[in-house]
């Protein structure tokens, strides 16, 4: 069962939103984003995640059948100190 959770985006960290999203399969930037929660917290390279992440879904990509979501972690402003 997932757990639904639902964010304000004034509680985002702009410094840590990613300019521009591209895949990481073809590099592409055609596609749609969404903020969505997915709950992972752990660490990463020394940094804590806020459990939200800007997801990108590759247009060129999943018209061909391959992989096509890419993930970027999302800090919330109360962790923008340590950015």
């Amino acid at each position: 069962m997932h757990e639904h959770r639902f964010m304000s985006t004034e509680l985002l960290s702009r410094v840590a939103y990613p300019a521009t999203v591209v895949c990481t399969h073809c590099g592409a930037d055609e596609g749609h984003e969404e903020v969505v929660w997915t709950g992972d917290d752990v660490e990463d390279y020394g940094d804590k995640k806020s459990g939200w992440e800007v997801w990108f879904c590759c247009h060129a990509c999943r018209d061909t059948n391959q992989p096509c979501e890419t993930f970027y972690p999302l800090r919330l402003k109360s962790d923008a100190a340590t950015v």
